[in-house]
């Protein structure tokens, strides 16, 4: 027994020496953000400039300078998230974290998206690779002249980062373009949901496009298919974003205003690093992305741009025949050989994997990446994507956007963008407004992209991409007015196919009622337009919604509070609440017997399919298959708003009064790395109720299957208004903060701003910061 109680109490003792090794190591980690510094590689003196949120602005002599000091300061911040931007998109997980990281690993050297970046490198201009390196100089500057230990996860890793190298910034681009498309997963589900629902019930489902049909398969594609394997996390994104730009005859200035707030998943740190450039040849401010020396959003001194993400279609997957042996694949010139690479995977505790890569011409093979059924497979999946394309240029678009001196220079900069495709909004200080979507769009032979579609014949290969000049443009618009909110780009008359299904347009039509009000706007409206959470696709649904008939006294108290809502998803209202779960409920009441397993993963058009079910179009699909009798619309509204209140009071209470949204509907902003650490998750891990729904301007994004219900997953992580009158009036907001640091006072100083609706003005310029805050670090060359 003596022995069983000195083993416990070593461990505890261990155990409580370790906390309090890391609660002395951890804050020690925290970088000099005031002082001076003398560092190789500098051209001339600059300095890194904080304000009390740690907001920087840079000052340097020149652009080389100033990508230094970038470099620099993303290190003294951002190192650890950083560090796994690149280990990711080289496929180098399993180095660091072990075996369980073996499958992210395969994927990504799958799609070779580091090898891809690497060679790359060699069709940028010499000033974009002189910024690349410039910034790299000022990364490795932090990395071995620090005088501290590094960020909390180094250290518990007992991991030293590698140098940094130019091709480790812009494979970020890589893995953001595969994120921000999409449609390979959706041309899977789609096909699946074909053959089990048929195709009237999944244009039922799915209003939003056209199924158009099966396309002939081979046989043994099905089973091919229904082997698909979802990316991994890291690599899937919901995506949206806002953006509407106004000409200056409907503001109270006379000048633009431009108003952007992109919408991704939450993590924490965020995204987005907020910078101001000053140097005599680069004035930028607005966020990037730590890793990458280019501002992705922002404004220089002449022009600002903002992005929504078009949902353009640019993933397809062939299936391609095999010849009988599996060595050769079927094109229409007859039997090919298949391109092989030979990759290895270090596991750290374990024994290297070896992985063979094979690509067809379509590309590489994805279907090697899914589960095996343990026959010899007679079909694979590749997979057509522009943005594996070896000549991609999208960085030398960014530094020359990032230079743009009026409307015209920036239509120049895209010429030189590839992935992900995008709506790049803007305005410059000359009066001009325009939008354009850029990239590199296919043109097919047939088909409309949506399903699967045969290899070996060579009928519906792609044939090119849209030309630059037919891509969808326009400039100073005589309404004045340019927006998206992910809603359809162009009508059917646009010639080229961009995309044969779009997200719903609530967003979209609910900025439009507001713009239509308007008289002649400021800043001040267009922020508060960017915080409205008003649900358009609530306004639409209720009135349908309110012709039920309660069965009892709490479900008639629910009712009573549904008809005298606006439709507002406010934190600290019950209806929301009531509504959110009702449509959830009524969701599955009416589709349940029919679609059993088959839901559409990533279902955007919920509530589009239960608009045409309520009005009658698709009111079949109120009776359930599987009794006797027939049931009707108004027997299932009514018993799941009894359903409804069951479930809330379960979960909430009983008094209806007591019911808040925000209670369920919480921002969660998780660590991936300190966040899943018992102990540490509870510091490390963002938690915050907010207003805002699914289809909201303040987009308050959670799905049926989140986790918590209702949790607040996805949405702007980073909101600006820019005032083209007068830049500097241009307002920010940040979700979270500035340091990727969990001990940092600048971890999450920004996160109760951005909830309420706080905003903030760049900082740098004389009277900005307070100088009781300020934190200048001046560096200088050794």
């Amino acid at each position: 027994m003596r022995w069983v109680i000195g083993i416990l109490a070593f461990i505890m003792v261990t155990v409580v020496a370790a906390v309090g090794f890391f609660a002395i190591r951890f804050p020690m980690s925290l970088p000099d953000l005031a002082g001076e510094l003398s560092l190789p590689g500098l051209h001339a003196q600059a300095a890194i400039d904080r304000d009390a949120h740690g907001l920087v602005t840079i000052h340097a002599a020149n652009d080389h300078d100033a990508y230094y000091a970038l470099g620099y300061a993303h290190a003294q911040d951002r190192l650890w998230q950083m560090e796994m931007t690149r280990r990711i998109g080289a496929g180098r997980m399993s180095e660091l974290l072990g075996s369980s990281m073996i499958g992210l690993d395969r994927y990504i050297r799958t799609l070779g998206f580091y090898r891809l970046a690497e060679a790359q490198l060699q069709h940028l201009s010499p000033n974009v690779l002189a910024s690349l390196d410039a910034y790299a100089e000022g990364v490795n500057a932090w990395i071995e002249t620090r005088d501290r230990p590094l960020p909390p996860e180094f250290q518990l890793l007992f991991h030293e980062p590698e140098p940094w190298v130019p091709a480790d910034s812009i494979v970020w681009a890589r893995m953001m373009a595969f994120q921000l498309a999409t449609n390979m997963r959706s041309e899977q589900a789609r096909e699946r949901l074909l053959r089990e629902l048929g195709e009237e019930k999944v244009r039922a489902l799915l209003p939003g496009a056209e199924p158009n049909g099966p396309v002939t398969l081979p046989p043994a594609a099905k089973a091919l298919l229904d082997r698909y394997v979802p990316a991994p996390a890291e690599l899937q994104s919901d995506t949206a974003s806002n953006a509407w730009v106004i000409s200056g005859q409907h503001t109270v200035t006379g000048a633009p205003i431009l108003a952007n707030d992109p919408h991704l998943g939450f993590t924490a740190p965020n995204l987005w690093y907020f910078a101001r450039i000053d140097a005599p040849n680069l004035q930028v401010t607005g966020v990037t992305v730590p890793g990458v020396p280019f501002h992705l959003l922002g404004h220089n001194a002449q022009v600002a741009w903002g992005l929504t993400t078009t949902y353009a279609d640019t993933q397809d997957l062939f299936i391609e025949t095999l010849s009988p042996d599996g060595r050769q694949y079927k094109t229409p010139a007859g039997w090919h050989d298949f391109e092989y690479r030979e990759e290895e995977i270090t596991v750290r505790f374990g024994d290297p994997i070896s992985l063979s890569v094979r690509s067809s011409r379509h590309g590489p093979i994805v279907s090697d990446l899914w589960e095996k059924d343990g026959n010899d497979p007679t079909v694979t999946a590749a997979l057509a994507f522009p943005g594996l394309d070896v000549a991609d240029r999208t960085p030398e678009a960014l530094y020359r956007l990032n230079r743009a001196g009026n409307a015209q220079a920036v239509l120049e900069a895209t010429r030189f963008y590839g992935a992900p495709v995008q709506n790049i909004h803007f305005a410059d200080s000359q009066g001009s407004i325009g939008l354009i979507a850029p990239g590199r769009i296919p043109m097919r032979a047939n088909g409309n992209g949506l399903l699967p579609v045969d290899g070996g014949s060579g009928s519906y290969d792609w044939i090119g991409m849209i030309p630059f000049a037919e891509l969808p443009k326009v400039v100073d618009p005589p309404s004045g007015i340019i927006r998206n909110a992910n809603n359809r780009l162009v009508d059917q008359t646009f010639p080229h196919l961009i995309s044969a299904e779009w997200p719903p347009a609530f967003r979209a039509k609910r900025l439009d009622m507001l713009l239509e009000r308007m008289s002649k706007t400021d800043v001040a409206q267009n922020i508060d337009w960017q915080l409205d959470i008003v649900s358009g696709a609530a306004t639409e649904i209720l009135p349908l919604l309110l012709v039920a008939e309660p069965d009892g006294e709490e479900s008639t108290e629910a009712l009573a509070l549904l008809s005298e809502w606006d439709g507002s998803m406010d934190r600290d209202k019950a209806a929301p609440l009531i509504y959110a779960t009702w449509l959830n409920v009524l969701t599955l009441a009416i589709a349940k017997d029919e679609v059993k397993g088959a839901y559409p993963p990533y279902w955007q058009e919920q509530e589009l399919f239960l608009i045409n079910v309520l009005k009658g179009e698709e009111a079949a699909w109120c009776d359930d298959v599987q009794t006797a009798e027939t049931e009707d619309c108004a027997q299932v509204l009514s018993a799941s708003l009894d359903e409804t209140v069951t479930q809330l009071q379960e979960r909430f209470g009983d008094d209806i009064a007591d019911w808040r949204w925000g209670a369920a509907h919480v921002a969660i902003f998780e660590n991936r790395f300190l966040g899943r650490l018992p102990g540490l998750n509870g510091f490390a891990n963002l938690r915050i109720e907010t207003s805002g729904g699914d289809h909201t301007l303040n987009r308050g994004q959670s799905t049926p299957s989140s986790d918590p219900l209702f949790r607040h997953g996805h949405g702007a992580g980073y909101r600006a208004v820019y005032d083209l009158a007068d830049l500097a009036n241009s307002r920010f907001s940040l979700a979270g903060g500035q340091s990727g640091n969990p001990v940092s006072p600048h971890y999450d100083d920004l996160l109760d701003d951005w909830r309420d609706g706080r905003y903030f003005r760049s900082g740098g310029r004389v009277g900005d910061i307070d100088p009781a805050a300020e934190r200048i670090l001046v560096l200088n060359p050794r």
